[in-house]
């Protein structure tokens, strides 16, 4: 299951004063791990890659920012470490590497071979 930075958007122009909201995300994993054990499957939970903020004033009318998604990745792992599922973290491996991005939060192929690693290893 991926969680991704589109869950931590906002609409362009609100406050970001809503993080709050985002801790109560995790709370709906709950349900498909559920499913998940029913029918035998080990969930994984994929965490948000790192994004560059500074290519992302107005992404088709949406706003990305570092510290929404850290709450959400903060969240994600809390969520994950409390119900004893495994947690992804792909925020590492793209930090602070912005020539892996195309637009700031879509990686380039070589930033999708960075994931490909951390995923392999």
């Amino acid at each position: 299951m991926a969680a991704g930075i589109n869950d931590s958007a906002v609409q362009l122009g609100a406050p970001d004063t809503a993080r709050d909201n985002l801790s109560h995300l995790a709370d709906h994993l709950a349900p498909l791990a559920a499913t998940a054990l029913r029918h035998n499957a080990r969930m994984v939970v994929v965490g948000p890659a790192w994004l560059d903020e500074t290519r992302l004033d107005d992404y088709e009318g949406l706003r990305f920012t570092t510290a929404r998604a850290l709450v959400l990745r903060a969240a994600l792992r809390a969520w994950c470490e409390g119900n004893h599922i495994d947690f992804i973290d792909l925020w590492e491996p793209l930090r602070d590497r912005p020539h892996l991005f195309v637009d700031g939060v879509h990686p380039t192929p070589e930033g999708h071979k960075e994931l490909f690693r951390q995923l392999s290893s």
